[in-house]
């Protein structure tokens, strides 16, 4: 971190122009856009469970800086919003939210199907255990399938 940020981004274009055109856009001098890449090691086949602290703790970095910068809009040394892109933390949101979703509909179907049943049979035990073995076969079907 600089608070001479402008100038030093000047001279290390004159040093190293070769990753100019890769990584920034220069426009009338000043800095147009920027991509800083960050390589870190972790498993890319890691859950999505896994994942979730270190995206967390991005967007949680990434809205700090937002909100000390937003004060700095329109000045000459504002730098923006930075914006995370990673396969992974894709990947690891995609998943919990289809994870997520899967589970809830399926609680929701076992719950209608249990009432429906208790109205049918008239019997909670009778409708528990259909809702039991719905369940099982669900269950294990799931875990042959993945």
């Amino acid at each position: 971190p600089t608070r001479d940020f402008l100038p030093q981004l000047r001279h290390f274009v004159r040093e190293s122009p070769r990753w100019v055109g890769d990584h920034m856009d220069i426009d009338r001098g000043t800095a147009a856009w920027s991509q800083l890449d960050f390589n870190v090691e972790v498993d890319i086949w890691s859950s999505g469970r896994q994942v979730q602290p270190y995206m967390d703790l991005w967007e949680t970095v990434a809205r700090v800086h937002r909100e000390v910068t937003e004060k700095q809009r329109g000045s000459a040394g504002y730098l923006g919003t930075p914006v995370p892109v990673s396969d992974l933390f894709q990947r690891a949101e995609a998943e919990s939210r289809v994870v997520n979703s899967a589970l809830s509909s399926w609680l929701v179907s076992v719950a209608c199907a249990l009432i429906a049943l208790g109205i049918f049979t008239q019997s909670l035990w009778l409708s528990g255990i259909a809702c039991f073995a719905m369940l099982s076969t669900a269950a294990c079907s799931l875990f042959f399938i993945t």
